[in-house]
């Protein structure tokens, strides 16, 4: 993995957030490295697919099973000697749920066994206080994505791991891939309705970087160049972003006919 390396944590200027369709200015979010889709010789990506990995793939894989608790390691090294002490402890680490209930027998609490084991011996308060209320596969194996609306009535604040001890000054919803950033705005959403007073960001392993130029853009069919700055994605699809978010239109270009 030559290109996972040890890298720092990175925030999300206004010309990276631009590349996940549901995040606005007001979000504070954090990730360490870029993954590119469609790179098969890439560590990080590696990484990525190996964390991800699902239960019924390592239950009677051994191999695959000592790949996915490999990047379990690495993932909670990454966490350790990255994130400093002040912050984890300054807050309430809360992981984005996977796509299964906890009570069905493919989930996956892998984000909460790398926080655990990252943060072993701090005085850490990592709570699992989201939940999804139903088995809803993956975007990344579905044929056709959920709605954010759809979405966000699978999730649920689990109001009892809310209730066991205080919370700290602010909230890090974490995960391990930022894409289109749907998961990060439902739960926020959710989250915020029920404590409307604390801060929340978003911690991330890696971003999707999707393809940016009109070259790369048509091998990927649903992506493609504004006409006049041939750099950014359609403005059509950053206004029903930002309608179905609430936020301000983006006008970084006109709209292509």
């Amino acid at each position: 993995m030559s290109d996972v390396g040890d890298p720092a944590l990175h925030g999300l200027d206004d010309r990276r957030r631009e590349d996940h369709y549901y995040l606005s200015a007001g979000d504070r979010c954090f990730y360490f490295y870029v993954y590119r889709p469609g790179s098969r010789s890439s560590g990080v990506n590696r990484l990525i697919r190996n964390f991800k990995c699902p239960l019924h793939g390592v239950r009677h894989d051994a191999r695959r099973a000592r790949s996915k608790a490999a990047a379990i390691r690495r993932i909670a090294m990454l966490l350790r000697t990255r994130v400093p002490r002040q912050l984890v402890e300054g807050a309430t680490w809360i992981p984005i749920p996977t796509s299964m209930p906890r009570e069905h027998p493919e989930f996956d609490n892998r984000l909460e066994k790398a926080l655990h084991l990252a943060f072993a011996d701090y005085d850490r308060d990592v709570r699992p206080a989201l939940r999804v209320l139903g088995p809803a596969l993956a975007d990344h194996f579905a044929g056709q994505r959920l709605r954010l609306e759809a979405l966000q009535g699978l999730i649920a604040v689990d109001r009892a791991a809310l209730r066991d001890g205080p919370l700290r000054e602010r909230i890090v919803l974490f995960d391990d891939l930022l894409t289109s950033g749907k998961h990060y705005r439902c739960c926020e959403r959710a989250l915020h309705d029920v404590l409307p007073g604390i801060p929340i960001s978003g911690c991330f392993i890696a971003r999707r970087v999707p393809p940016r130029r009109l070259g790369q853009a048509a091998a990927y069919g649903k992506w493609a160049a504004c006409r006049p700055c041939e750099t950014s994605l359609v403005c059509r699809r950053r206004a029903r972003r930002d309608a179905a978010i609430g936020g301000a239109p983006t006008a970084n270009c006109a709209p292509r006919p």
